[in-house]
């Protein structure tokens, strides 16, 4: 009678390594996981902010030429009057129509630019989201779940042990 019941406890104190060995790796795991997705992420975030540079910097360039072209247009425009002999009222609306083309063609490329940082900035949510879910993909281990799983076991040969060593009639098996 002692030998099923040494048996049970034995079997029940490896279960329960078992899941505490279990508990374990799937912490592991989790932990694993949730650096994995964070790298990844770092490197997302890295080639996005990559890429708003470049748009940046070609932005600025566009507006550097514009600029420059602009005023060159203008510089030629003024020299050419000045050779026809024309001052005036005309020679300033041309002028002014060729800063006004120049300051629509750098409003069209700040536009531009405020389009593609917003895309980027929705690609930084989306990278977000994406770790977030993997992280989600593996969870640690409940501590809450894992008592009860541990306990359960515990709990049931304690039930059996107490029903082979009682009578129904609440008296000591074997005792008169």
């Amino acid at each position: 009678m002692c030998a099923p019941a040494a048996l049970a406890i034995g079997s029940s104190a490896i279960g329960v390594i078992g899941q505490i060995a279990g508990a374990g790796a799937q912490n592991a795991r989790a932990r694993a996981n949730a650096a994995s997705a964070a790298s990844a992420a770092i490197l997302d975030y890295k080639e996005i902010d990559t890429e708003e540079l470049q748009h940046r910097q070609e932005a600025a360039q566009k507006i550097k030429e514009t600029t420059v072209q602009g005023q060159a247009l203008q510089a030629t425009a003024a020299a050419a009057a000045a050779d026809a002999g024309v001052v005036g009222q005309s020679v300033a609306a041309l002028r002014g129509v060729i800063s006004g083309r120049t300051s629509q063609q750098q409003t069209d490329i700040n536009t531009n630019l405020n389009s593609a940082l917003a895309q980027l900035e929705l690609r930084k949510q989306g990278v977000e989201a994406e770790t977030q879910s993997r992280i989600n993909e593996v969870q640690p281990e409940n501590p809450l779940a894992l008592g009860l799983n541990i306990a359960r076991p515990i709990l049931q040969l304690g039930g059996d042990l107490y029903s082979q060593n009682h009578t129904p009639g609440g008296s000591a098996a074997g005792v008169k």
